[in-house]
C-alpha cells in the first residue's frame, strides 16, 4: 500500500471555514436579538408615555369641570398669561402648541397633575414605570354665550314673550399634556397630546 509523502490539510481548511461561518452566523443572531430587545423596549417605555400624557389630560379635564376658577387655581396672580380670550379687555395671542412644550430648561406654564385641584390622590398609573410626573399646561381660549342655534336651550319668556335674558356663559380651554418634565425624563419615551374641552359656568 502506497501512502502519500505530503499530506495536504485539507481537513483544516474546512473546518475553520466552517468554525468562521459558524461564528459569523452567532454573532449575527446575538446583534439582530439584542436589536429587537432594544426596540420592544423603547415601544413598551413608548407606550407608558402615552398613557402618562392621556392620563394628564383627563385629570386636567376633571379639575377643569370642578372648578370653576381653575386659572387661579393653578397659576395663581400670573393667570392672565394663560387667558387668550380674543375678546377681552387687552387681549394676548397665545401659541396653538406651548413653544416650551419639548424645553428641558423652560417649564414655564407647566404643572404637575399632582398639584391640580380635585384630583384623587391615587389618579397616577404606571407611576413606577416611568420617570417624572405627567404635566399640563392650559388655556382659556375663548368665552362664547351659550345660545344653540335651534332656540331649544331658550325659555318661555324668550320665545313668547320676549325676555332679554342673558344665557349663560360657555368658555373653552385648550389642555396641552405631556408625558412628563423633559429635564426629568432624559432619554426616555416623551408624549405631549392636546384636546379641548367646554365648560358652562
Amino acid at each position: 500500500m502506497k501512502r502519500p509523502d505530503k499530506q495536504q490539510g485539507v481537513a483544516l481548511v474546512v473546518a475553520m471555514i466552517m468554525l468562521v461561518v459558524a461564528t459569523i452566523i452567532g454573532l449575527s443572531s446575538i446583534r439582530s436579538t439584542t436589536l429587537q430587545e432594544r426596540m420592544t423596549a423603547n415601544l413598551y417605555d413608548r407606550s407608558v408615555a402615552f398613557q402618562n400624557a392621556e392620563t394628564a389630560l383627563r385629570a386636567a379635564e376633571i379639575s377643569i369641570s370642578t372648578s370653576s376658577q381653575i386659572l387661579t387655581s393653578i397659576y395663581g396672580v400670573n393667570r392672565d398669561n394663560y387667558d387668550c380670550d380674543p375678546l377681552r379687555p387687552n387681549p394676548i395671542e397665545c401659541a396653538p402648541f406651548p413653544e416650551n412644550t419639548w424645553s428641558a430648561a423652560n417649564s414655564t406654564g407647566w404643572v404637575n397633575i399632582t398639584t391640580l385641584p380635585n384630583i384623587p390622590n391615587n389618579f397616577l398609573v404606571n407611576d413606577n414605570l416611568t420617570l417624572g410626573t405627567p404635566q399640563v399646561h392650559i388655556q382659556l381660549i375663548a368665552r362664547v354665550e351659550n345660545k344653540e342655534e335651534t332656540g331649544q336651550s331658550q325659555s318661555a319668556n324668550e320665545q313668547q314673550y320676549g325676555s332679554s335674558s342673558a344665557s349663560d356663559e360657555v368658555m373653552y380651554f385648550r389642555i396641552t399634556a405631556r408625558s412628563g418634565d423633559p429635564s426629568v425624563i432624559n432619554e426616555r419615551a416623551f408624549v405631549a397630546l392636546q384636546t379641548t374641552v367646554k365648560r358652562s359656568r
